[in-house]
């Protein structure tokens, strides 16, 4: 049975201690009204859905690794963008180089 953190803010929730980094550093989206639990519920659904492992977590960014990928990224990338246009507007440039990007792990052996 997983560890689990009750936080005494009445408007976290129980997560899981993959988690706990993001909680310990308060890690948001604030220019985007994105809150740690909002962070961190994203991850779970993409967890559920794709599998994930947490690299790299700081104050203002999460880096992840999808252990699997759907057959059409395109959904996926447009779900990454409305969730952090940061991913965009600060890291890949624009919405195609995400997708190709994406479309070139889903062929990698």
């Amino acid at each position: 049975m997983p560890n689990y953190l009750l936080a005494q803010n009445p408007y976290r929730f129980k997560t899981m201690d993959k988690y706990q980094r993001l909680l310990e550093l308060g890690t948001n989206g604030c220019n985007y009204d994105v809150e740690t639990e909002d962070i961190i519920q994203k991850l779970q659904d993409w967890d559920a859905k794709y599998g994930i492992e947490l690299s790299e977590v700081s104050s203002d960014s999460v880096l992840l690794n999808f252990k699997s990928l759907p057959d059409d990224v395109t959904e996926l990338a447009s779900e990454i963008y409305e969730f952090c246009p940061d991913t965009i507007e600060q890291g890949f440039g624009c919405a195609e180089d995400m997708i190709e990007i994406l479309i070139g792990l889903t062929q990698e052996p």
